[in-house]
């Protein structure tokens, strides 16, 4: 899969970004992808999670962007995931998502974590998914909202998501193309350099 789109944030301009994503959990994203000095890089190559900053070596990931990276990086969602072993599945109920009705599903990941799915009534789209995470000693809840569907290789994909924390801040990703099934090599996803190891507890 290859996705390029851009990062809207309050605080800074708006990103490009691409990421590219091979089956079952390898995934790279390039954020300023046309300034050598300003481009992040973030990938796992399905062991361990790494970074890049412009000119700068690779180093491993900061703990908390390693968890959400990795828990992100399969190319379908925990819910299409459903059905490996681990993952636990429970219909909570029904809930209005702005003036749609949706069923409300939660997800249990085997380290315990718990992600929210509200699924449109009617379409059967996803329209939020919302988790709880704990950065620097503080409990936080982060809730992506998912619009603008559009036709990617017979899928309907999310082209627009808005992001929310509890904490005030947002953001929003802005898809604009995406293609499947195309041709990635396998060494994209590794840094120049070897990396294992434990991941870092920040930077």
């Amino acid at each position: 899969m290859r996705v390029v789109g851009v990062n809207h944030t309050p605080d800074n301009e708006p990103a490009e970004f691409h990421l590219y994503k091979k089956a079952p959990n390898r995934s790279y994203l390039v954020i300023n992808p046309k300034s050598p000095t300003e481009q992040v890089v973030m990938a796992f190559n399905g062991e361990y999670p790494w970074m890049k900053e412009g000119f700068e070596a690779p180093e491993l990931m900061p703990e908390v962007s390693a968890q959400i990276f990795v828990r992100d990086a399969p190319i379908l969602s925990h819910l299409a995931h459903s059905y490996k072993r681990g993952i636990r599945l429970a219909l909570v109920g029904e809930t209005m998502i702005r003036k749609e009705y949706c069923y409300q599903i939660n997800a249990t990941l085997p380290d315990g974590a718990v992600i929210e799915y509200y699924i449109g009534r009617d379409d059967f789209l996803e329209k939020k998914i919302a988790h709880e995470m704990t950065v620097d000693g503080q409990l936080e809840r982060h809730e992506a909202y998912l619009s603008q569907y559009g036709v990617v290789g017979k899928l309907l994909q999310p082209f627009l998501i808005e992001t929310f924390v509890n904490n005030g801040s947002h953001s929003a990703i802005e898809v604009r193309e995406m293609q499947i099934n195309v041709p990635i090599a396998d060494d994209l996803f590794e840094p120049e350099v070897s990396l294992a190891g434990p991941v870092k507890s920040g930077r």
